[in-house]
């Protein structure tokens, strides 16, 4: 009893520390229930290193999150995110969610219904760094929200962080993509820590960012 207590005042202490700091980036994705979704940027020229970070640290946790909803979610996402890696870096797409053959059914298929709760869904994300930039996120999700919701929300705001990125920076973000994508989807993959595919998320970067 005593153990758990300690633990919630430090994970409490830690949010603190968190919201105080100063993100590098924040973002935040809402989605209607109409459909219509808006992508807001808290800085005009974020960095391809930002950007890249923030789609990947945060993949990690939606890739976290998901293992607490039903399995259905996770495979949803898989299959998602292999079709964008695919034409990530491709000249012939302009936007994922309309091009991408997969996501245009699935956007085809829910029209008529809500595509949110009553009033909207609003997700926030921020983007910290830490020692050799290495980042780190927050987020807040909408509460109440669709279970959708969360693995749909994150390929908007992919879209959003592919039409910043120029195409030289698209292609080692694809690698750094596709890196991540292999990890974080494996055998063992319910059993990986936050830590671990945020862990991932950096090493995959610096590499790809290296090569390119």
């Amino acid at each position: 009893m005593k153990l758990g207590l300690v633990l919630l005042a430090l994970v409490c202490v830690y949010i603190v520390w968190a919201r105080r700091r100063k993100a590098v980036l924040a973002v935040t994705i809402t989605i209607a229930p109409s459909g219509e979704s808006v992508v807001v940027f808290s800085t005009d020229r974020p960095s391809p290193d930002q950007l890249i970070r923030l789609m990947l640290c945060y993949g990690s946790k939606v890739r976290w999150l998901l293992n607490s909803e039903p399995t259905k979610l996770t495979e949803i996402f898989r299959e998602f995110l292999a079709e964008v890696i695919g034409v990530f870096s491709s000249v012939d797409v302009n936007d994922l969610v309309t091009d991408v053959p997969l996501l245009r059914e699935v956007a085809q298929n829910a029209q008529g219904a809500p595509a949110s709760v009553p009033g909207g869904e609003r997700f926030a994300v921020r983007v910290f760094y830490g020692a050799h930039g290495r980042a780190w996120i927050t987020n807040d999700l909408p509460r109440p929200g669709l279970a959708f919701n969360i693995p749909w929300h994150y390929l908007i705001l992919v879209q959003a962080i592919r039409s910043r990125l120029e195409q030289d920076d698209r292609h080692w973000a694809q690698r750094a993509l596709q890196a991540w994508f292999v990890k974080a989807f494996t055998e063992q993959e319910s059993t990986q820590s936050l830590n671990v595919l945020n862990a991932t998320a950096n090493d995959v970067t610096d590499r790809a960012q290296n090569l390119a």
